[in-house]
């Protein structure tokens, strides 16, 4: 067979999900195809240990690391390594190639499985470091919880929404996709519709949309 390199990546988390749930939601039935999930099709698969470098139950900071770094890290530490030492993340690597970056979830942005995607810090609870790292990576889209985080962060250089509904009437300010969108919203993980997540992944793609190409994450935090 042979393979082609992407222009476009996109990896789709969810946090704690593994084969169980695959196998759970397909007996399950309710929200599946006749034929049962589209993932279950996929014919390329593989499996990855995302365990930490410290310990034998990882958190999402080490996992999040892992998966976006290629690397085990110590527990609580967001995109460095177990010596405390900043490691380069597929985002960075994307920018590097010229393309865009898009981060999307339904926890707080400052989470530490998104965070790993684009920030250095040595703890996940270090959550006004790690806003302000986002801020200076300036992802071409940014959209989740946790405005809060943000109050205190210059976000000048962002269009800017503050609620789902007001999406659409911010984007309209900016139609050539020129500056970098950061969205929040104010659903609870645990209870956000998975419609809200849906859109926010359509508003991502459609804005990351250029001749080469896009490095997307998604996350749905309500897995586990």
């Amino acid at each position: 067979m042979d393979f082609k390199k992407p222009k476009n990546v996109i990896v789709m988390i969810g946090d704690g999900m593994g084969p169980n749930d695959l196998v759970l939601t397909e007996k399950n039935k309710k929200g599946c195809f006749d034929f049962g999930l589209v993932l279950n099709l996929i014919k390329n698969t593989g499996f990855a240990t995302t365990k930490s470098f410290n310990a034998d139950v990882t958190d999402s900071a080490a996992s999040g690391t892992a998966l976006a770094t290629g690397q085990k890290t110590n527990n609580n530490y967001v995109g460095m390594s177990p010596e405390g030492k900043p490691i380069k993340n597929i985002s960075e690597i994307a920018r590097e190639m010229g393309k865009r970056v898009g981060i999307v979830t339904n926890d707080e942005i400052v989470g530490a499985t998104p965070s790993a995607f684009a920030v250095h810090n040595i703890s996940r609870e270090n959550y006004y470091e790690l806003a302000t790292g986002f801020a200076q990576f300036k992802p071409d889209v940014l959209i989740g919880q946790g405005y809060s985080s943000f109050a205190d962060v210059d976000l000048s250089g962002f269009l800017v929404s503050k609620s789902i509904a007001e999406i659409n009437s911010v984007l309209n300010q900016d139609t050539i996709c020129e500056k970098p969108f950061i969205g929040f919203f104010s659903e609870d993980i645990l209870s956000a519709p998975s419609d809200t997540l849906a859109h926010c992944t359509e508003v991502a793609l459609n804005r990351l949309k250029n001749d080469k190409g896009f490095f997307l994450m998604v996350e749905s935090a309500g897995t586990d």
